[in-house]
């Protein structure tokens, strides 16, 4: 029998993790995964672990369906015409500006997701893709 490309035993954004297979996953392992993945593909970053988190979190709350507006967010940026890579990747940029927002915002939001969500409403191929301008590259994943 062939191995199912989206089992639990690998990570791939082009592919998406088997969403109950992620859900059963210890939040380290799925961390690992994906770190795995970037060092598979020879990514590297000061920061790649906490990427890794990052991203992995966006992938979780993509995995729980519609508890959140993230999977519908995916399939909406996909549908625009973005690879379900750079569409997971664009979530986790929204979703660690977010966070910094977060930590470091002057006020606390009495609802810590609206102001995330409200981004992810707003994102858009073109917004994405236009995001950085000419002396700083698309984040690289």
């Amino acid at each position: 029998m062939a191995a199912n490309p989206r089992s639990d035993r690998g990570y791939d954004p082009d592919l998406g993790p088997n969403a109950a297979e992620w859900l059963e996953l210890e939040a380290g392992a799925r961390i690992d995964r994906v770190h795995a993945w970037r060092r598979r593909e020879g990514v590297e970053a000061p920061n790649d672990r906490v990427f890794a988190a990052m991203l992995a979190t966006a992938e979780t709350q993509v995995a729980k369906g519609d508890e959140m507006p993230v999977a519908a967010t995916l399939r909406r940026l996909m549908h625009e015409g973005m690879s379900r890579r750079e569409a997971i990747h664009a979530i986790t940029t929204i979703l660690a500006e977010s966070t910094y927002d977060l930590f470091y915002g002057e006020t606390a939001p009495s609802d810590p997701n609206a102001p995330y969500f409200a981004e992810l409403e707003r994102l858009t191929p073109e917004s994405w893709r236009t995001r950085f301008d000419d002396d700083v590259p698309l984040p690289v994943f």
